[in-house]
């Protein structure tokens, strides 16, 4: 289906298996899954009303799923190719770094002007 292609697009190619957005898209496409499976038993048992109810239902949150899979499909093709969405720590003690570096360079200077004169 294609929310299996989404999904299975995030989990591979841009490695967001672990990502907590992507596990509860999972987690809802699952619950989407049992309603149809439920609707389908009921249909099955003569319930027509039920099953139809159910399958509806079941029709929507499905679409629901896919539209927010493929929103996050848009929003991690739109990230350039080296942020991760996984490691954001890495680019917060990168950007810590980089700012002591520059603080000790400037205060290295003053240090030096304060010598001079």
């Amino acid at each position: 289906s294609e929310i299996d292609t989404v999904l299975n697009y995030l989990k591979t190619e841009k490695r967001m298996g672990s990502d907590s957005r992507v596990i509860l898209i999972e987690s809802k496409r699952e619950s989407v899954k049992t309603q149809v499976d439920t609707a389908k038993s009921n249909f099955e048992a003569d319930r027509f009303r039920l099953a139809e109810t159910q399958a509806n239902e079941a029709l929507k949150r499905g679409g629901d799923v896919l539209a927010e899979a493929k929103i996050l499909q848009e929003e991690s093709d739109s990230l350039p190719a080296f942020i991760d969405p996984e490691k954001p720590f890495i680019y917060i003690v990168l950007g810590a770094a980089a700012i002591l570096v520059i603080g000790f360079v400037v205060i290295k200077k003053r240090r030096t002007w304060d010598e001079l004169g």
